[in-house]
């Protein structure tokens, strides 16, 4: 074949060997044609499927993040009605854009494995929900109760017991050892009188049992002033009737309602 090819012509040499140059181009062309195809259909799969899916999974991800977030927020009960209102925005929005996001992976098309993950996300997911709704069944109901902090009012009704407690403790002094003490007259001015003034308390049973608890409250002070007023005038044994028979039950009224 060297020795037919080296017989031709110079011209035709080189036509010979354009064809060649052209038939090995056309071919390397077409391989590479196909390997740009195959590159291309790749590509897509990449963009279409693969990164959707990832971004899809990390806006899910975050959403439910921000969702814990405000929940845990939310469990501060001392929180402002603003700042509560705000953590409930934020848990609409996020609950939004992860049910789009779960949409769009939801549609595209998985291999066997990754099928058999997201079946093991959907039940896991469901439970998730579920406990979503409950925690929110509860917040409802608290809120329901219209205290704005529960756990506060709590604290608030111990120490007024705890200071009327302290309040009887000195009278029992007074009269036992002649130990006097200042205060304790006047209803308004103890620390559940000042709350009283102060607070507004929307739950209507709470405010019924508050109201009746006023009765006695101002009994109760009313009482010490009179008390001290007896032990004063030196009528201690009157005083002491007066301890037992109208100071002791006004207390236990009022502790009963806060109760």
């Amino acid at each position: 074949m060297t020795q037919w090819f080296s017989q031709m012509k110079t011209g035709t040499k080189i036509l010979v060997g354009f064809g060649v140059a052209v038939a090995i181009t056309v071919v390397v062309g077409l391989v590479g044609y196909q390997e740009i195809g195959s590159v291309g259909s790749d590509v897509g799969e990449i963009v279409e499927v693969q990164l959707r899916g990832i971004a899809a999974i990390q806006k899910i991800s975050i959403a439910a993040g921000q969702i814990k977030a405000a929940q845990r927020t939310m469990l501060t009960l001392s929180l402002p009605p603003n700042l509560l209102a705000r953590q409930r925005e934020t848990i609409a929005k996020n609950f939004r854009l992860y049910e789009n996001a779960w949409k769009t992976y939801e549609s595209l098309p998985k291999t066997p494995e990754e099928e058999e993950l997201w079946k093991q996300t959907v039940a896991a997911w469901q439970q998730w929900h579920e406990d979503n709704k409950k925690f929110f069944q509860l917040m409802d109901e608290l809120d329901a109760l219209k205290l704005h902090n529960p756990e506060g009012f709590m604290k608030d009704l111990i120490t007024f017991q705890r200071d009327h407690y302290l309040l009887i403790h000195k009278v029992s002094e007074l009269l036992d050892e002649n130990k006097k003490f200042e205060g304790g007259e006047d209803h308004t001015q103890c620390n559940f009188g000042k709350w009283r003034a102060n607070t507004k308390v929307e739950n209507p049973e709470i405010a019924a049992a508050l109201a009746e608890s006023d009765r006695h409250h101002e009994k109760t002070h009313a009482t010490v002033k009179e008390i001290k007023r007896l032990v004063a005038d030196g009528q201690k044994e009157k005083a002491r009737k007066l301890y037992q028979e109208e100071l002791l039950p006004a207390v236990q009224a009022t502790f009963a309602q806060f109760d």
